[in-house]
């Protein structure tokens, strides 16, 4: 908002009871125009403040000459003193003895002004000065500036016909320990206005809140008698409080002429105060009743297209240089247009200097932001011919890439400033295809998506497996395949063949002999630990002994399934004695470390695990909540490193999202809002900083949501153009996103974003592996991007934190729908749904199947499942896309012999369905607990799943599987 000036001002404590330690101005008759706002700098101190003071005086009322060093003596030959200020100058305002009084007791010394902007002609320059106070305590303070003189009745060639001569006074409200701003006005310091005429014109303000309201300053507030109006004219201007349009009819008004004689200009001061609701600032300047004598049917100057659109707003960069041209000009021959602009950022230049005259009249405005110009710069250009003024007012709003903040014109910000990372530093997308940061692995590409993000897709890159006995080898899936020499019939001992052709008896499918023991899962083995020991999860068979099954639903896993969130009626660590269900987090890393080494000593794995469990389950449980009967806590997510668990909770009434941090052991509760429910909490990212959910309350009641005002403040629907709306007042399940690290700087409300808006519809989180991924599935029956107005539940991915959203199906059968998405890091999306989605059209009859969809150019879709009268759901995929679990009602490996099996596994990469195995304490078949519960959670290389019934119990277990569990003896892969 800013510029960079900084004052030179020494302040002094200005006791105001006593006047004579007060600056006293002197009668210097110099004042044209004043504007005084403050913006809040509590990055330096919570109660630090910055004011900006913006003054016009008289310019042949200084000369550089008494000031030495200060002034730097520029030179003009428009006065008969040679030495008056220009642009860049310095201005010791000592004629009057301008001051700034905090309203806290203390005041400026004389302040000096830097100056950016003069008119010769008019005999005006323009002076800020930027002063930053710190003040004692927090509250609401007055400050002000009191001095003399106004322009006396008749002065040079100038009358002033309402308040010749007297003092003025500037104030503000400051509200001290907030984050608000007063508002600004880019005025210029004389408007011109017909006589006997209507006098129209717009004030230009800006200001954080966004809404500004505009009157007329008191007598008290403004330090003279009268506004505009009578007894010198027959009519008072108006002024509306919202627009800030400016009227006035000027007929009957006492003119110059009259009051001083022939030659002399008429000038009326004026004075009115912008508010925001919290704050406000005053802005005194002249309007000049303008010559009708010869003007005949003149036509005003207008700015021409070269100009910037009057009104706009140009999105920069600190650091991105800025070139732009004003111009204008005037359609009647032989006129003259003066152009002159103010409010323009320190550092800037216009080439030529202002005021320039011509017709066209022009001038160039270089300028470079630096760091500390952060913020809007509203300019205003007058365009003036002999008879009349144009304004035109333009905002340049400053951003600073590189600060992590989307901000104005910026499409992305990923906190450098670099090239090469798919947001460039211009914190723009660099363009799709374009290259990225290398992950190292030659069987994928490294290209930007267009939308800031660095994709990796699978390749058909040539490339070397390392191994000596397969040739032409090329990257199929992500994976450098290569032909070798196993099946021809002969055994090579030198490319560590065993044996030659395999018999899937003798010898497996890699030409290796079938021997338990060797730390090979091999034809007929279901695991191979390199160990024939009873005990360790690999029996002496290499058949899989029981898993470890703890009492618990909902699991929620990090990573390798070493963390592990939960829920359970179990009273682990003593604080669930009335068996509520409660959240429980599962330290299993520590946890399998005692459990090896009681292992060692011989002891029965199925005794060790149940005596941590019954007695030492304080080193490996805590339990996050701790809720009376009634209560019902659900649902838990963890982040990757499992350092942060986030739930749902009707303790208060409502279900509502709740968020626990390990490291200082504290619960936060994310969302409160009275009948309303928030569901579905999705922790993304591994430090868990960003918590996806969706909730029918509102909970950003005044930010635009969607269309073409997404993110801009707002107090109303009518304020979000575009199809937005202004939170979410209709109460439509929406998805949401908490940035806890904004929340530690700004507080939990101003750490929430509204993603989605829809007038009807609702849209329901999915699950995402909680590792680095930085996009999220869901599914929503709303019409977010123009392509779903049936109403279907369709699969949406949203990017990152933005408002990127991708339909990822789109299933016109208004019968059909596609649900229950899960995201992996690898950008593949698993669902279920009734409708067919890939090209072979496989799902015509309208089962229940499991699908995948890659992300690519273009996307595709794969059908995992085809089958009839059967359904599957609640699918789960690994962080690396390629394990797909879920529960199913359909015998699908009846050759295997799982006719009772519930839940599967497909490996897309070997394109190989794998039966879930469980063995029993005593045989070997499955113990009666097939039955699903939870849906399935699969994690970087385990799987975690809950089933009903432990042996001898009928409450749900929550059960862990490492994909060695996975990859069974073979047959039933298909092509192995």
């Amino acid at each position: 908002m800013f510029g960079s000036a900084t004052t030179r001002a020494i302040l002094s404590v200005c006791v105001l009871s006593i006047l004579v330690l007060c600056p006293v101005p002197a009668d210097a008759t110099h004042f044209r125009f004043g504007h005084l706002t403050w913006q809040p700098r509590t990055d330096v101190d919570p109660n630090a403040v910055e004011f900006q003071f913006q003054v016009s005086a008289r310019r042949s009322a200084f000369s550089c000459a008494s000031h030495p060093g200060v002034c730097d003596e520029g030179t003009t030959s428009t006065y008969p003193e040679p030495e008056r200020p220009l642009v860049g100058d310095t201005v010791v305002e000592d004629l009057g003895g301008t001051t700034l009084c905090f309203g806290d007791g203390q005041c400026t010394s004389t302040l000096e002004f830097d100056v950016t902007a003069i008119d010769a002609t008019s005999d005006w320059f323009v002076g800020t000065v930027t002063i930053p106070y710190t003040y004692a305590s927090a509250g609401n303070f007055s400050a002000s500036s009191d001095d003399c003189c106004r322009l006396n009745e008749c002065s040079g060639i100038n009358a002033h016909l309402n308040n010749g001569g007297d003092a003025y006074r500037l104030e503000t409200v400051v509200n001290v320990g907030s984050d608000n701003s007063a508002p600004v006005t880019s005025l210029p310091p004389i408007v011109l206005c017909p006589q006997d005429g209507l006098c129209s014109f717009t004030v230009p303000s800006s200001d954080d809140g966004g809404n500004v309201s505009f009157r007329f300053s008191t007598p008290g507030e403004a330090g003279f008698s009268r506004q505009p109006g009578p007894p010198e004219c027959p009519s008072a201007p108006s002024i509306d409080a919202v627009t800030g349009a400016f009227l006035w009819d000027t007929t009957g008004c006492e003119l110059g002429t009259d009051a001083c004689g022939a030659g002399f200009t008429t000038l009326y001061s004026t004075q009115l105060t912008l508010e925001d609701g919290s704050s406000k600032s005053a802005v005194d300047f002249f309007i000049q009743l303008g010559q009708t004598a010869g003007c005949g049917d003149n036509a005003p100057p207008s700015f021409t297209a070269a100009s910037p659109v009057c009104g706009s707003t140009m999105a920069l960069a600190v650091g991105q240089s800025a070139s732009i041209v004003v111009e204008a000009d005037d359609p009647d021959a032989g006129d003259s247009v003066a152009l002159n602009c103010v409010g323009t950022p320190a550092g800037a230049s216009y080439t030529p200097g202002l005021p320039t005259v011509g017709n066209p009249a022009a001038s160039l405005l270089d300028w470079t932001p630096a760091p500390g110009d952060a913020g809007f710069h509203t300019i205003t250009c007058t365009a003036n011919d002999a008879c009349e003024q144009s304004l035109c007012s333009f905002t340049l709003a400053v951003n600073e890439c590189g600060n992590g903040l989307v901000e104005n014109g910026e499409q992305c910000d990923d906190g450098n400033t670099n090239d090469g990372d798919c947001c460039n530093s211009g914190c723009q997308f660099e363009s799709p295809g374009s290259s990225c940061a290398d992950d190292s692995d030659v069987c994928t590409d490294d290209v930007c998506d267009g939308f800031g993000i660095c994709e990796h897709p699978f390749n058909s890159a040539p490339c070397d497996d390392g191994d000596q006995c397969t040739a032409n080898d090329v990257c199929q899936a992500g994976v450098c395949l290569g032909g070798d020499s196993c099946g021809d019939g002969t055994a090579d001992p030198l490319c560590g063949e065993e044996c030659d052709p395999p018999d899937g008896l003798t010898c497996d499918f890699t030409c290796q002999t079938v021997v338990c023991g060797n730390g090979i899962v091999q034809s007929g083995e279901e695991c191979d630990d390199g160990a024939v020991e009873p005990g360790d999860g690999c029996g002496p068979d290499c058949k899989l002994e029981e898993k470890l099954c703890i009492p618990g639903d909902n699991p929620a896993v990090a990573r390798a399934a070493k963390r592990v969130a939960f829920v359970s009626t179990f009273d682990y660590v003593g604080g669930n004695a009335d068996g509520s269900p409660e959240i429980y987090f599962f330290d299993k890393k520590s946890f399998d470390k005692a459990l090896k080494k009681r292992l060692k000593k011989g002891e029965v794995k199925a005794d060790v695990e149940a005596d941590l469990i019954a007695n030492f389950a304080g080193a490996y449980f805590i339990q996050l909540t701790d809720s009376p009967l009634g209560v019902v806590n659900r649902l838990p997510s963890i982040n990757g490193n499992g350092r942060v668990v986030a739930f749902v909770s009707n303790a208060t009434g409502n279900d509502e999202i709740y968020r626990y941090d390990r490291r200082d052991d504290v619960t936060v509760q994310i969302t409160n809002a009275a009948g309303h429910d928030s569901n579905n909490p999705n922790l993304r990212a591994s430090k868990g900083n960003l918590l996806l959910f969706d909730s029918t309350a509102d909970l950003v009641t005044d930010r635009c949501v969607s269309g073409d005002k997404h993110g801009a403040l707002c107090s109303g629907a009518v304020d979000c153009t575009g199809g937005g709306s202004c939170g979410n007042p209709d109460g439509n399940r929406e998805v949401f996103l908490y940035n806890n690290k904004s929340a530690k700087k700004l507080g939990v409300d101003s750490a929430m974003r509204q993603l989605t808006a829809a007038p009807l519809g609702s849209s329901e989180i999915g699950r995402s592996v909680n590792f680095n991924t930085r996009s999220t599935a869901f599914s929503s029956t709303a019409d977010l991007t123009g392509s779903n107005s049936e109403g279907n539940k369709e699969i949406y991915r949203i990017i990152r934190d933005a408002e990127t959203l991708v339909q990822v199906t789109d299933v016109a059968n208004p019968l059909r729908e596609s649900s229950e998405p899960a995201q992996s890091r690898k950008k593949v999306i698993s669902f279920s749904s009734t409708g067919s989605l890939d090209s072979a059209a496989n799902n015509s009859d309208g089962n229940s199947e499991i699908f995948a969809w890659f992300d690519g150019k273009p996307p595709r879709y794969e059908q995992l499942t085809n089958t009839a009268n059967c359904q599957s759901g609640g699918s789960s995929v690994d962080s690396f896309g390629r394990l797909f679990a879920f529960h199913s009602s359909c015998d699908l490996l009846p050759a295997a012999g799982n006719e009772d099996q519930s839940i599967f596994v497909y490996d897309r990469e070997r394109t190989c369905l794998l039966p879930l195995v469980i063995r029993g304490a005593v045989d070997e078949g499955p113990p009666p607990r097939t039955t699903m519960s939870g849906l399935p959670q699969m994690s970087k290389r385990a799987a975690v799943l809950t089933y009903e019934g432990n042996v001898g119990t009928a409450d749900p277990d929550v059960c862990f599987f490492t994909t060695q569990d996975l990859f069974v003896a073979l047959p039933p892969c298909v092509g192995e």
